[in-house]
């Protein structure tokens, strides 16, 4: 017995040392590239290496992954930023120092994701790679190179070897900044619904609240490269302004979209597909604190320590300082201080317990709007005049802290719904506590399409049914049903199917040969690659014209009939123009990128 416990102790002794000899990974804020540039060819010596990456701070937990490295410096994570001009011919030294193979893709003859070679323990290759065409593109390396399930993001997330690739324009200067996505899944798995996660995720090497966070004046353009170099998709949100998409890479291409002026379209949610890229231009004009973040709930809950996961019935229930990690990042933005008017439309909403629905792991929630009933699992339809000043009290009867975001409105940022960090200078929001109240001010500048939904311990709450859908219609108009119709697609839990307006397979009534504004909500607490199918009464696809996207009009020469197929993802908001030419049944399908069906609502024109 003594023999047994010398060896336990012993070799709890070694990994110790090991632990403490593994060298410290580096964050990279991509500011500076790699490699030396001369005469038209980037010479590159790297390693795959170990290191200890702390995605917090720097004295909390670590976790021991797999790197690049530039030789005889330490690793990095993200990978070494490879910067060149249009034209440039990269040449990439790449040495395994690992005693595993690795899978390395996008130094090798293309941008691909699926262009890769493999490194055996040991080897040294030679990658070369011309930069033909401009854009944002990644690069990385993997112990097994497959692509994950979006539903299941456990399978191909164990490395955290991945970087940006960015290819400029020839005779650019720019003033950009570059960002990338970063992530892995422990191979635990969570609990289901206690508000933890056993994801890592990253925006730049660190973690929420840990990372950089930006500083901006009123009026700066703000130019973001945005590099998913994780394997599963995120929906990218930003609070308070919209923002231009100016280029575009699906990670199926080897070459980056860049739009021309008359491309160029309005966002507040873009979803970044597993080795996708954007950049994003945006002007920011209104001072505070705002957020940039994945829109998916398990992406930015709070992770449990790096040892096992163990089940809980706690109510993590914090700001959003305190409540939220991972794949988040603080703006400040400095300017004047906002000005508020006096007079406003007053409108109340109460925040209750609601009754429970097949497939709840969890409480559920309503909202109720200035004290109407409602019987759906979802909050009612708000609507708001543009440009009319309006004070919406929430009141909270629920026995746990909430917050209201007002996803797409443009606003001041104290009423943004951020609690612990929305506000300006000393007036930060605060959390709106059980049986105490908020008011939230806003003066919607556009008519469109958005979403309220609470901003506290989302994967509770919102999955719990605390989300609803914010119409603006112009001055003097209103929401008129009889020509426009709400599709609010919502969560009853993580593992249920799709709720359509609040409820399980409705139908809806149209009329033969009218147009119909149709206006598309998706604030599911997951399936961030579903997409809606309108099928017709043949069992073809019928026809819609998409005219605004997040609340934001498209221009008219982006508005052209198409097929009945939209991706949707978490966050996003879609209008379309459809007519029911004849009398018939349609058939609005939600279901996964592979096809499967989540769920369907009813269409009869008569």
């Amino acid at each position: 017995m003594r023999h047994i416990l010398l060896a336990a102790l012993l070799c709890c002794a070694s990994v110790a040392q090991a632990v403490a000899q593994t060298p410290r990974l580096v964050t990279n804020d991509n500011r500076h590239a790699a490699g030396t540039l001369k005469n038209g060819v980037l010479q590159l010596e790297m390693e795959l290496t170990t290191a200890m990456w702390h995605p917090d701070r720097d004295e909390d937990p670590g976790i021991e992954v797999v790197a690049f490295a530039e030789s005889g410096k330490p690793a990095l994570l993200p990978a070494p930023l490879i910067r060149v001009p249009q034209g440039t011919v990269v040449r990439t030294r790449l040495r395994n120092t690992l005693r595993e193979s690795m899978v390395v893709y996008g130094l090798h003859s293309s941008h691909a994701l699926a262009d890769t070679v493999r490194l055996e323990p040991g080897e040294t290759r030679e990658l070369t790679l011309n930069a033909a065409g401009p854009g944002n593109f990644t690069y990385g390396a993997f112990r097994q190179f497959r692509v994950a399930s979006p539903e299941n993001p456990t399978f191909g997330n164990d490395m955290a070897a991945t970087g940006g690739f960015v290819v400029d324009e020839v005779g650019a200067r720019p003033t950009d900044r570059v960002f990338v996505i970063n992530m892995m899944v422990r191979a635990i798995r969570a609990p289901s619904r206690t508000g933890l996660t056993n994801i890592i995720a990253t925006l730049n090497g660190r973690a929420w609240p840990h990372n950089e966070r930006p500083i901006h004046n009123v009026g700066d353009t703000v130019t973001w490269r945005i590099i998913n170099a994780s394997l599963i998709p995120h929906p990218m949100h930003l609070h308070g302004f919209y923002f231009d998409v100016t280029s575009r890479l699906h990670p199926a291409m080897a070459q980056d979209s860049i739009f021309t002026a008359q491309q160029v379209r309005k966002a507040v949610t873009e979803r970044l597909e597993p080795g996708g890229t954007m950049t994003m231009r945006w002007v920011p004009e209104r001072a505070g604190n705002w957020l940039f973040h994945c829109h998916l709930p398990v992406h930015t809950a709070l992770r449990a320590p790096f040892g096992e996961l163990k089940a809980s019935t706690e109510k993590h229930v914090h700001d959003v300082v305190r409540g939220m990690q991972n794949l988040m990042m603080g703006v400040q933005v400095n300017g004047p201080a906002p000005r508020d008017a006096a007079e406003r439309r007053q409108l109340r909403l109460l925040v209750e317990g609601g009754d429970s629905l097949p497939g709840d792991v969890g409480p559920r929630y309503r909202y109720l709007l200035d004290g109407l009933p409602n019987t759906k699992a979802a909050g009612p339809v708000i609507v708001l005049q543009q440009h009319q000043p309006t004070a919406i009290t929430v009141v909270n009867r629920t026995s746990e802290a909430t917050a209201v975001h007002w996803h797409g409105i443009e606003l001041e940022s104290f009423n943004d719904g951020v609690a612990g960090f929305g506000g300006f200078g000393g007036r930060i929001t605060p959390l709106i506590a059980a049986g105490d109240s908020f008011v939230a001010r806003m003066t919607p500048p556009r008519a469109g399409t958005f979403i309220y939904h609470t901003h506290v311990d989302e994967l509770r709450q919102m999955g719990g049914g605390l989300y609803g859908t914010l119409l603006v219609v112009p001055p003097g108009g209103r929401f008129d049903e009889s020509n426009e119709r709400v599709i609010l697609l919502g969560s009853a839990s993580d593992t249920a199917g799709i709720l359509f307006n609040g409820e399980y397979q409705p139908d809806m009534q149209l009329e033969a040969g009218k147009t119909y504004k149709l206006r598309f909500v998706q604030i599911m607490i997951a399936r961030p690659s579903m997409f809606a199918l309108l099928v017709g009464p043949d069992g073809t696809p019928a026809q819609w014209t998409l005219v605004a996207k997040d609340g934001a009009d498209l221009p008219a020469q982006q508005r052209k009939p198409a097929s009945a197929r939209q991706p949707m993802s978490n966050g996003e908001t879609y209008d379309f123009l459809f007519t029911p030419r004849a009398p018939g049944t349609w058939r609005l399908e939600t279901r996964a990128a592979n096809g499967n069906l989540f769920g369907h609502m009813t269409i009869t024109a008569r």
